[in-house]
């Protein structure tokens, strides 16, 4: 296997092209062919022992590494941060790579009454030499992450995302069909609300009902007839008096998808580490590994709390509970699709007939 993959990297040449211009052929010293399939396999082994150079917890995605410190102290704070940094650099020198601090960020989660923390926006932190810009949001994974956790810049991003891509299907809509309608409203457009759905949409439902109703205005003007756009009703677009039209083409809101999205956190946390006791059974003598049941509610400590991913899965998690009642037998999966079913028969009213 060694022989193998020195014989995939030795010798390979590339050159430059840049308009009408080409390069010289070069040989490759180092790095992975671009668009090869053991391209990111290879990469993901080399880099794999970053973890044991730095001292703070951290998230690593591909060549995308943020390290995080918990603190009430700012100024520790900063000092771990920069003796971390500091790993990083030293790190990098050993495995010829250098860190792109063009695109290296610096964020502070604070409280909106924190003015020590809030008076570093705008400025930039010096790291052994390196400038380092503090900024309020980041775009991290496709989530634009804020300062405040109120991810209020997402929202406004998926809106956007959301109206270019409706904008679209209505100058293609008499070309399509019911069947066309229901593939590209759950690929093209749902699928954009869709993504890390249980960590941004901390807003309220009357704020995702917003993006719903861009939905229901696009179906709205595909299922009337001709004589019912002729009356000049205004038709209701909320998404309580679309209940068939939701049926005919098997799509569920987007309040509804959240609540679906949070279900499956509850057991995806359990093959974390370090979430595996975020929640826990409100009655641990009667509760057994398998058994579907209530979990327990910490008390919400401030507003942020109350935001969190956490407390509306675990609120979330205990109103299925109760509406359903699963039963010793029900695994998992058949608890959701019945939740699934729960959420529909609570839909009201009717569109088309």
């Amino acid at each position: 296997m060694a022989k193998l993959l020195q014989n995939y990297f030795a010798g390979r040449k590339f050159n430059i092209e840049n308009g009408e211009f080409t390069s010289d052929f070069f040989t490759s010293q180092a790095g992975t062919p671009a668009g090869s399939c053991l391209g990111p396999l290879i990469f993901s082994l080399f880099i794999n022992d970053i973890g044991d150079a730095i001292s703070l917890p951290f998230v690593l995605y591909a060549d995308d590494l943020v390290f995080l410190v918990n603190t009430t102290d700012l100024d520790a704070g900063l000092a771990e941060i920069e003796n971390c940094y500091y790993q990083l650099i030293e790190w990098c020198e050993v495995n010829s790579l250098q860190v792109n601090q063009s695109k290296t960020k610096a964020m502070l989660f604070y409280k909106a009454n924190d003015f020590k923390s809030k008076g570093l926006l705008g400025k930039q932190l010096d790291l052994r030499g390196d400038k380092i810009d503090v900024v309020e949001s980041f775009k991290y994974l496709g989530v634009i992450v804020d300062s405040n956790l109120t991810f209020s810049e997402h929202y406004k991003h998926v809106e956007c995302k959301m109206n270019i891509a409706l904008g679209k299907m209505y100058s293609l809509r008499r070309f399509f069909n019911e069947d066309i309608v229901k593939t590209f409203i759950s690929c093209y457009v749902v699928s954009i609300p869709d993504y890390c759905l249980s960590l941004w949409s901390v807003q309220k439902d009357s704020q995702l009902e917003k993006l719903q109703v861009k939905i229901n205005r696009f179906l709205v003007t595909y299922f009337l007839n001709s004589n019912e756009k002729k009356v000049g009703r205004k038709w209701d677009c909320a998404s309580d008096s679309m209940g068939d039209v939701f049926a005919k083409i098997n799509l569920l809101t987007i309040v509804e998808r959240r609540k679906l999205a949070l279900l499956s956190f509850v057991p995806k946390c359990k093959k974390i580490d370090s979430m595996v006791d975020w929640f826990s059974p409100s009655d641990l003598r009667r509760s057994s590994e398998y058994e579907i049941t209530s979990l327990k509610v910490t008390r919400a400590s401030s507003s942020c709390y109350q935001r969190s991913i956490k407390w509306s899965a675990t609120l979330n998690w205990n109103f299925f509970v109760q509406k359903v009642v699963p039963q010793e037998d029900w695994c998992l999966g058949h608890f959701i699709n019945v939740c699934c079913e729960k959420l529909i028969s609570m839909r009201s009213g009717d569109f088309v007939t």
